[in-house]
Parts: structure tokens; C-alpha cells; sequence
């Protein structure tokens, strides 16, 4: 990652992206970070 965000997201279900969303439709930089292949599945 060459820049530093300013969120970090640990986890990339439902709820972590719409927050992941929002948070970047108000300009923050964002890392989202999930352990499955396949994010916003169980």
C-alpha cells in the first residue's frame, strides 16, 4: 500500500462495505481487509 488510509476495515461483509462506502463518498481513504476470497460472502 504506497498511501496511508485514513480507515482501516477488518472484514468485508455487508455492513464493512456499505461503511467502507460511505466513508469514501466523504473523501477518506479507505483499507479494506478480508481473510476469504470472495468479499460480502460468508
Amino acid at each position: 500500500m504506497t498511501q496511508n488510509p485514513d480507515a482501516i476495515i477488518i472484514g468485508a461483509g455487508h455492513n464493512s462495505l456499505a461503511c467502507a462506502c460511505h466513508l469514501v463518498s466523504r473523501g477518506w481513504k479507505v483499507a479494506i481487509y478480508e481473510q476469504n476470497a470472495k468479499p460480502g460472502v460468508r
